[in-house]
């Protein structure tokens, strides 16, 4: 791991401290053969990561989605599993046998690792206003959405996130491409909400940590004893800037936890905005 920090003070008013870290890692051996080790569990019982030679611990590892079967000669051409019909999710045939299987018909489908993780602190001070802002954020790497499994589970028994709403229903309407049909065998419902590049999601993002307003009291005004006397207000979390659904810090939650299993989000409770007010003052 690499870690830059900086600080810039370029007067009494202004300070701003920086702080960047990068982490790399590459697998070299793994015990006598060096076979891979495949980590995590689906609902489906399939494995999420693999950890193999040449490439970072845990990596995400699953189907390739490749789009919705459009009809019967799609399905003909590409690798399918027994009873698909139009409409059904469409992976990657990675062995070229023509049967879509579990582990067989796995790739590495994301990295956990982000490029860059940094922190920013920034005050200013005019007159006796005080202003603090703590921010941190990544640049780059990936988090695999492991609740994709349960709000997209389509068997028709089980309340699904709004955007099943948009699936395939026939050639006419074929929805956003993304979201198959319900018809047919349960293979394809249950290949569907299987790990896949489906998953991955950029946990790209800026998060504004704390914000801190702060005035600082004449001590004229003040009570006779009281020195050093200010009024603050307060915004944690104030704001997160991401594409992510979710928190994309979350890690390790619920069934994937361990060194081999780095960027699985189980749906952890969200961030909390508290807002608030004080005061603080010495004698």
């Amino acid at each position: 791991m690499w870690v830059l920090a900086l600080s810039c003070v370029s007067s009494s008013v202004l300070s701003s401290d920086f702080n960047v870290a990068i982490n790399r890692n590459k697998v070299l051996a793994l015990g006598a053969n060096n076979a891979p080790i495949r980590s995590g569990a689906s609902g489906e019982a399939s494995p999420t990561h693999i950890t193999m030679i040449g490439h970072p611990v845990g990596m995400f590892y699953g189907y390739v989605f490749q789009g919705l079967y459009k009809d019967a000669a799609d399905i003909a051409s590409s690798g399918a599993f027994a009873g698909a019909i139009p409409g059904n999710v469409k992976y990657k045939d990675v062995n070229g046998d023509g049967t879509i299987t579990a582990i067989s018909d796995f790739e590495i489908i994301g990295n956990p690792y982000p490029d860059a993780t940094f922190g920013i602190n920034n005050s200013v001070k005019v007159g006796r206003w005080d202003l603090s802002v703590l921010m941190n954020g990544q640049i780059g790497g990936e988090r695999m959405t492991g609740f994709f499994q349960d709000v997209h589970n389509i068997d028709g028994v089980f309340n699904v996130s709004p955007d099943v709403a948009n699936r395939w229903r026939s050639p006419d309407q074929p929805g956003d491409g993304k979201h198959p049909t319900t018809a047919g065998v349960s293979r394809g419902r249950v290949l569907y909400r299987d790990v896949s590049s489906l998953w991955i999601q950029d946990a790209t993002n800026l998060n504004i940590r704390n914000v801190t307003l702060r005035y600082n009291v004449p001590d004229r005004l003040a009570w006779a004893a009281v020195r050093n006397a200010n009024i603050y207000v307060g915004i944690q979390n104030a704001l997160l800037i991401s594409k992510y659904p979710m928190n994309p810090e979350v890690t390790n939650y619920n069934r994937q936890v361990g060194a081999l299993t780095p960027g699985y989000d189980a749906i952890a409770y969200p961030l909390a905005r508290t807002f608030t007010i004080g005061t603080q003052f010495g004698f």
